[in-house]
């Protein structure tokens, strides 16, 4: 039972740190005002990105890995605190700083869980 919940954790991490890598890889290939094809190729293609792509897998494959021994609702619990990494990561890798309305609602999520 502690290795699914380490699997449930590590499958929030994985989604936390996949949405950075995903965001970092938009804000470079950031173009303007319209959507331009070979801006999309550019930001499919960085290398980033395509890590955050794995990520969201290996955290799919770790929810898989979760949902054989805990129940469904206890697993979309945990996978939903990913948004606390987001935010938390974001703040260190992008420098954006958390409002007091996202420290809150980490506080809830963490309260719940």
């Amino acid at each position: 039972m502690h290795f699914a919940y380490l699997a449930a954790f590590g499958c929030a991490a994985a989604y936390g740190v996949a949405s950075v890598l995903q965001d970092v890889s938009a804000r470079k290939g950031q173009g303007g005002d319209h959507l331009d094809a070979r801006g999309l190729v550019k930001v499919a293609t960085d290398v980033p990105y395509l890590g955050g792509l794995g990520l969201d897998g290996v955290g799919w494959a770790l929810s898989l890995v979760a949902l054989q021994t805990l129940p469904l609702f206890a697993v979309q619990a945990i996978s939903a605190s990913s948004i606390a990494v987001t935010v938390l990561l974001a703040a260190i890798v992008l420098g954006s700083r958390p409002t007091k309305r996202q420290l809150l609602a980490m506080g809830v999520l963490a309260l719940g869980l």
